[in-house]
């Protein structure tokens, strides 16, 4: 058993994703992980999926998948193949004046959203878990008070040597 994770595409609402997890839940196969997101510009809705599972019935599920009418794409990847992106909050205690200059500086520098609160500062990135904890690391000096990832947020791009099976 390996992780997998399906990238689905559908012409349709995110409520199109019932159809799509009624194809796991057919073949007994338990989801770990859905991020589900509508692209306007495109007019479509991606769903991602994480689940365990052998190749062959990895393999199964994208076609079921991809059979039916509203869906333009199933890839399945391996879990591990996959760069994932997460968003990280951090939320640093807003007691000094100056640094909010030093936090912009920082926000720029890790290409980060910097909001400013009414009794904290927020930073918001995207990135791979590795970018997210070094940034973390560089604002622990600056009275970091919580820190969350929100999670896989999608797979934007892969490693070079991606699996895909179909």
């Amino acid at each position: 058993m390996n992780k997998y994770l399906i990238s689905v595409e559908a012409d349709r609402e995110l409520n199109y994703l019932y159809k799509v997890l009624m194809v796991f839940t057919r073949r007994r196969v338990e989801t770990i992980n859905i991020n589900t997101y509508r692209v306007e510009d495109l007019n479509i809705s991606r769903f991602n999926i994480q689940f365990f599972a052998d190749e062959q019935m990895a393999r199964n599920l994208s076609k079921q998948i991809y059979k039916q009418i509203e869906v333009t794409k199933a890839d399945v990847y391996l879990w591990d193949d996959c760069e994932h992106h997460e968003l990280g909050i951090f939320s640093l205690h807003k007691s000094e004046k100056h640094k909010k200059a030093t936090l912009e500086e920082i926000a720029e520098e890790h290409q980060a959203i910097l909001r400013e609160m009414d009794e904290v500062y927020l930073i918001e990135k995207v990135g791979t878990r590795e970018a997210l904890d070094n940034l973390r690391e560089e604002l622990r000096t600056h009275r970091l008070l919580d820190f969350g990832y929100s999670g896989p947020t999608g797979v934007l791009s892969s490693k070079v040597n991606k699996k895909m099976y179909i």
